[in-house]
């Protein structure tokens, strides 16, 4: 799980703003830093100059970025990604956005996994001589994507038009199997979206208007737009392609369209923020409803004496929606019982159990006043391997 996001506007504010994109970047990224807290970085591009400027490093967002570095990001398109480390190294080589400048300058960042990247690796170099850099599947990600692109033409003639962009996205999606939303560049196209066949992960467009000109956002939550000042447009499809140019126009294709989707209910339980819509419905109000079905359940439990709860108590931080809902339903006392230390990372990620145990220590503190003595009914958002819960 990782954070996107992309933003193209007119040269005019380039001109006057240089780093405008850039700064629009890093302010979405604060949004969606829920997302990710490994590392964050940004790529921006001068459609006019031809070139690109990127910084990227470990750590969260705003420590990453000060005005400085900002400032030396210049251009009217930006990218830039949260990382939440599931594949590959915590190493600087593995971050992103991910850049190339031959045979096609092009940057990207993504959200999600691949299951097939060894044997599709193998396939490119086998097929193309490929040797990868990094242990990220982005990097084969952009290479599958450039060999669609640069399909048929010579190396002296690479200069790509929508109809290379629709194969490239084709070829991808084909090959690349597993659950991304991707944002991109490719020098002399634009600014791009593309989402996985089942849209497994979220992608959304959302547009404002400044002295007259648009501006174009692509993220993957609406937290970010809203921070923005922008306008949600809609969600991208699943499997459809979305391009906004250098010229500002927006243009959009279904690259392939399966009957059956997928969603991840991670997602709606806990990766995005409260304050987000996902597909046309509010995050915070899916997690109330969760919690008014958990409620049902736990009624028929009381009636018949299984339980005898008399406090109400969430795992924090993002069960508290449900629980809250829990409580109201029930008619029991809702609690804060348990206190998250802010400062320790995500505990089910980590390698090896002896860590997580150790992570899940430092992350928890009970209220002792609010619990001794009582029975709680304990509100988690999800179970992975039982290690907070035991």
């Amino acid at each position: 799980m990782c954070g996107v996001i992309g933003l193209i506007g007119p040269q005019e504010i380039a001109s006057s703003e240089d780093y405008w994109a850039a700064y629009d970047a890093y302010r979405g990224l604060l949004t969606l830093q829920h997302r990710g807290q490994d590392a964050a970085g940004v790529l921006t591009y001068d459609t006019m100059k031809k070139k690109y400027y990127g910084d990227k490093d470990l750590g969260l967002v705003a420590q990453v970025f000060q005005q400085k570095n900002l400032e030396t990001l210049r251009g009217n398109l930006a990218i830039g990604h949260t990382r939440y480390a599931t594949i590959g190294s915590d190493g600087k080589n593995d971050l992103q956005p991910m850049v190339m400048g031959f045979p096609i300058g092009m940057g990207m960042v993504h959200n999600g996994n691949i299951v097939n990247y060894f044997s599709l690796a193998k396939e490119m170099a086998d097929k193309f001589g490929l040797h990868l850099l990094t242990n990220n599947d982005l990097e084969l990600m952009m290479h599958v994507f450039c060999q669609g692109l640069l399909t048929n033409k010579s190396i002296d003639s690479t200069q790509v038009n929508l109809d290379d962009m629709k194969r490239a996205a084709k070829d991808l999606l084909v090959k690349a199997i597993g659950a991304y939303a991707l944002v991109g560049t490719v020098a002399g196209i634009g600014l791009f979206g593309l989402r996985d066949p089942k849209g497994i992960r979220p992608l959304v467009l959302g547009k404002k208007t400044k002295n007259g000109k648009d501006i174009w956002c692509l993220t993957s939550e609406t937290c970010a737009l809203n921070f923005l000042g922008m306008e949600f447009v809609r969600d991208v499809a699943p499997g459809e392609l979305v391009i906004i140019d250098e010229n500002l126009q927006l243009h959009s294709f279904q690259i392939i369209e399966e009957k059956k989707k997928a969603r991840c209910m991670f997602e709606w339980i806990y990766f995005a923020g409260a304050e987000s819509s996902l597909e046309g419905r509010s995050v915070y109000g899916a997690r109330l409803g969760l919690g008014q079905v958990l409620a049902k359940k736990a009624k028929l439990l009381i009636e018949d004496k299984t339980i005898i709860p008399d406090i109400v108590c969430p795992v924090p931080d993002t069960s508290r929606t449900a629980s809250i809902a829990l409580a109201e339903s029930l008619g029991l006392p809702y609690r804060e019982g348990l206190i998250k230390n802010r400062y320790t990372q995500r505990s089910f990620i980590l390698n090896t159990q002896d860590k997580r145990e150790k992570a899940v220590e430092l992350k928890l503190s009970p209220v002792r006043s609010e619990i001794e003595g009582k029975n709680i009914l304990l509100v988690d958002d999800s179970v992975v391997r039982g290690t907070t819960s035991r």
